[in-house]
């Protein structure tokens, strides 16, 4: 059972038939060492939900560089996910986490924009796929980098940002 291979460092089940909800378990076995995790265009569907951790969130402890559910029907929002990724930071002090890619297009996933990039704030994230979901509000300049001082809010290190297909509202940020 893939949730006891607790030793996974890459994940790559892209492109096959693989149906139902990813269990907790999954995500709780790729927790210490998962480097990339690839589970696109499948029909997997269903809210992602990480695992349950007391006294705390929940994270990969691991060096999680890329992450990609795109081309599935998940829905709800994928801020828990975000967060776990992008968490791998060491404690007191801060440290951005190594996750470089994320892409999360042609789902589902329900939220605002801002939830969801502030959900990768700090982050080294270089490419966001966002399209073709149902993100919707407004895209507001302070978290993406766009001005202020604290980069620890802001998606500063972002290069590429595909958020097209989606019902983000407002004027775009001018600074």
């Amino acid at each position: 059972e893939l949730g006891h291979m607790s030793l996974l460092e890459y994940l790559d089940l892209d492109h096959n038939a693989l149906t139902g909800a990813v269990p907790a378990d999954l995500w709780a076995g790729l927790q210490a060492h998962a480097k990339s995790i690839k589970l696109n265009n499948n029909e997997l569907s269903g809210h992602i939900v990480m695992p349950r951790q007391i006294g705390g969130e929940w994270k990969f402890d691991g060096i999680l560089t890329t992450i990609d559910v795109s081309a599935n029907a998940f829905t709800g929002s994928p801020v828990a996910l975000l967060y776990a990724a992008a968490a791998n930071k060491k404690s007191c002090s801060f440290e951005a986490s190594i996750l470089q890619s994320v892409d999360l297009s042609s789902n589902r996933f329900n939220d605002t924009i801002g939830n969801v990039v502030a959900a990768l704030a700090g982050s080294a994230v270089t490419s966001l796929a966002l399209s073709h979901n149902e993100l919707h509000g407004p895209l507001r300049g302070e978290e993406m980098g766009c001005y202020g001082n604290d980069r620890t809010n802001q998606l500063s290190e972002t290069l590429i940002l595909h958020a097209s297909h989606n019902r983000i509202t407002g004027p775009l940020p001018t600074e």
